[in-house]
């Protein structure tokens, strides 16, 4: 198996059916291969995103009648059969390999951005690796805590964001890709309801919401052209 890290993502509007089954077919450009492949999954799995790490095969696409070739299929671990959404049984050891593995391809591609053509020594290296590994852990601690009834308020209730402020982190979001016109793309409206704002609008975010946000954005305008630079991937 081999741990794949997603730098684009294009949903396509054939939904193929197998078995009786539906499936969602996602066409993804991930490190360690060259052109688009393809992955099916079950309608209720959340769509892939930008930086999300799958660890799977890459299977060679089957030659069509015409003689032209099917995308290569990308599956997942654990994969049980076409398009199912399966699950990782690895080991905990093995998890963090992997995570691992992706926090030091983050973190020389961060560098490489940041530091452009300056020498860069281990122990920055190291630095740089051991945030990303503390930034997916984070997420990790977040998702695994039960779920609990939220302590009241012991301030008054943060302000909403004025409407220009509002513009501002739109056009923040356009110029990273995050979104086109007014619509929003999968990535930017699963931080919104990450940090708690359901109907997944920016005009909902109250001050301190805004700020996790606009970080956020800026990460994502910093690392997204120089995805694009590396292998050659579009929004």
């Amino acid at each position: 198996m081999t741990a794949f890290t997603v730098f684009s993502v294009q949903k396509q509007e054939r939904e193929p059916v197998i078995q009786g089954k539906t499936f969602h077919s996602y066409l993804l450009e991930v490190t360690g291969h060259e052109g688009k492949v393809q992955m099916l999954q079950n309608p209720s799995t959340p769509a892939p995103t930008f930086g999300q790490v799958i660890e799977g095969t890459i299977e060679a696409g089957k030659e069509k009648d015409d003689g032209t070739k099917w995308p290569d299929r990308l599956k997942r671990a654990g994969q049980a059969g076409q398009g199912s959404g399966g699950g990782s049984n690895w080991s905990p050891e093995k998890d963090a390999r992997i995570t691992r593995q992706h926090s030091q391809h983050m973190a020389i591609l961060w560098l490489q951005y940041y530091a452009g053509v300056t020498p860069v020594g281990l122990d920055e290296l190291k630095k740089a690796i051991d945030w990303f590994d503390a930034d997916v852990a984070s997420v990790a601690s977040v998702v695994s805590k039960p779920p609990v009834e939220p302590p009241k308020a012991e301030r008054p209730a943060v302000p909403s964001i004025p409407l220009d402020r509002a513009k501002s982190i739109l056009d923040a979001a356009v110029e990273a890709g995050l979104a086109e016109g007014t619509e929003l793309k999968p990535a930017l409206v699963a931080k919104l309801t990450e940090v708690g704002v359901e109907t997944g609008k920016i005009g909902h975010l109250n001050v301190d919401q805004a700020e996790v946000v606009e970080a956020f954005i800026a990460k994502e305008r910093y690392l997204r052209p120089l995805l694009r630079a590396s292998y050659g991937g579009s929004d």
